[in-house]
């Protein structure tokens, strides 16, 4: 939502520019964005502790640079399918043995 505000405030501030340019009032038009600007930058000062932990955070997640080497991710994806199966056929308690004795589960 924050994207497309600024988009649209960012297409605004075109427009007024050009009919600021055309009315001759081109300081007046400057110190406005000059009030803007300074207001956006305590904003963000404001929220910087927030924004640098989730920033700080970003770099560690999977949209980051991959973690794992790409020889690696075969041999992970047979390793989850078997974590998978064996957890599947496993049957311990009355609810889980009565969801396996049903569906053959067992090996």
């Amino acid at each position: 939502m924050t994207y497309y505000f600024g988009l649209t405030f960012f297409i605004y501030g075109i427009a007024q520019l050009i009919y600021d340019a055309r009315q001759g009032q081109l300081l007046h038009f400057a110190k406005a964005t000059g009030v803007l600007l300074l207001a956006g930058a305590l904003g963000v000062g404001a929220s910087a502790l927030n924004l640098l932990t989730t920033y700080e955070y970003g770099k560690d997640t999977m949209r980051g640079e991959p973690i794992l080497e790409k020889q690696h991710q075969a041999k992970l994806k047979v390793a989850a399918k078997q974590m998978v199966w064996h957890g599947t056929t496993q049957c311990n308690g009355a609810m889980a043995h009565w969801i396996c004795s049903r569906h053959s589960f067992r090996e």
